[in-house]
């Protein structure tokens, strides 16, 4: 939190408007939809949410390297984006929220404890249907001129929903009312267009260098992630061998065909393997390849019948069987599913401090892929997309080590299989 402002003493009624009927808004969320739908709005992506103030920020010009989605709608309140959240926000599973809202609902009449309680009601929603530990920051109503005879009330909602944050790590409070206000303590007009409401393109970069703070810095993703790096391992299985790889139980594992195409497939879900501490059963590793920094990258599909903890793994920083770390890809999370795991000589620990809700298994071939960085303990995971991770951490307790694919008990076939090194000078 950054900071909670005193209450101002002006009171207002506590009478409001009625709540819009979902007809007002269903073009703006057809488009939502559209968007999604199209692949122009990813997954994993920043989310801005809420009314006129979002829905005018130039995302892509202030948040030049972040992937971010804009779902403002002009003239919205909080209860809004609740009431449309399961087509707006659940289907796009973001990796933070950003909400600016409450400011047409005070301005409509509703009180601060109205505010505040609809916030609380997303804030559920973000924490039941959003992956664990997503991010929800609520951007402080802020002070205008054409509304400052509401600042009182505005005041309050916000160090209602300030309280709120400062009590639960998944929640962040931004404090863009403070830097808003001048000498005179009233709102700074160059803030502001004529209309003394919307922001100014000065307005904006005053919000944008505060919540700049808090998103992740801009990701080396897709073929950057790539750039300046060597290849140092290649198995694409058109050589028809896998000599190449050391798996832990030689049964499980063959060489595979499909319309021409060769592959490494993993064929038993339980091995003759068992490891010495609770660790997947399965896995397959290179030989004679040793890494810190790198990038994996490989096609893998998933062999077995859906269910819930439907898994493939991929295996980096691996010392012996009892020291390794391990990305688990699996349909549903939990604290032992769909994570970023070490194994420290006790039974696996997760180390992610980012996921999603689960990888969407089906029976076609998919690209996963990781990018480390040693020096920095930093760890990234894609799934398809390769602009935006689906799992994150840091940690650095291992150095350089082998890497491998397999899965934990589950079944599947891996293909195009690069390591690439450190960038040159890394």
């Amino acid at each position: 939190m950054r900071r909670i402002l005193p209450v101002l003493p002006l009171l207002i009624s506590t009478t409001w408007a009625a709540p819009p009927t979902d007809g007002r808004w269903e073009n703006s969320i057809q488009q939502f939809e559209k968007q999604m739908k199209d692949g122009d709005s990813k997954p994993g992506s920043v989310l801005f949410i809420g009314s006129s103030s979002i829905r005018k920020w130039d995302l892509p010009k202030w948040f030049p390297g972040h992937t971010t989605i804009n779902h403002g709608f002009g003239g919205s309140e909080v209860s809004d984006s609740l009431q449309f959240f399961d087509r707006i926000v659940k289907p796009l599973q973001p990796s933070m929220v950003l909400m600016y809202a409450g400011d047409n609902d005070i301005g409509k009449g509703k009180t601060a404890d109205i505010v505040h309680t609809d916030f609380q009601s997303f804030a559920k929603r973000v924490r039941k249907d959003l992956a664990p530990g997503t991010k929800l920051a609520f951007i402080a109503i802020k002070p205008s001129i054409k509304r400052w005879s509401l600042s009182g009330e505005m005041a309050r909602a916000n160090a209602l929903i300030a309280k709120d944050c400062a009590a639960d790590d998944q929640l962040e409070y931004v404090d863009i009312w403070t830097p808003m206000l001048g000498q005179d303590g009233k709102p700074m007009p160059d803030l502001f267009i004529e209309d003394g409401l919307h922001l100014s393109d000065k307005g904006y970069a005053m919000w944008t260098a505060v919540v700049k703070k808090l998103l992740p810095p801009p990701s080396s993703t897709g073929n950057e992630a790539l750039s300046g790096r060597s290849l140092l391992f290649h198995a694409d299985f058109e050589d028809r061998s896998i000599d190449r790889f050391e798996p832990t139980d030689d049964t499980a594992w063959k060489l595979s065909e499909q319309s021409g195409n060769h592959f490494i497939s993993l064929t038993k879900k339980r091995s003759k393997y068992t490891p010495p501490v609770r660790s997947p059963y399965n896995r397959a590793l290179i030989k004679d390849l040793d890494v810190d920094s790198f990038v994996l990258d490989v096609k893998l599909q998933s062999t077995i019948p859906d269910y819930n903890h439907r898994d493939l793994c991929l295996f980096f920083g691996y010392q012996d069987n009892a020291h390794l770390y391990y990305v688990h890809l699996g349909k549903r999370t939990d604290d032992h599913a769909n994570q970023i795991f070490i194994v420290n000589d006790e039974p696996r620990t997760k180390i992610s401090t980012k996921t999603t809700a689960g990888i969407p298994w089906n029976d076609d071939w998919h690209h996963a892929r990781i990018v480390r960085d040693a020096e920095s303990g930093s760890i990234e995971v894609f799934y398809d997309d390769m602009q935006v991770p689906v799992m994150t951490a840091t940690d650095k307790t291992f150095g350089a080590g082998r890497i491998g694919v397999g899965s934990f008990d589950d079944t599947g076939n891996f293909d195009e299989i690069k390591v690439f090194g450190a960038k040159s000078g890394g």
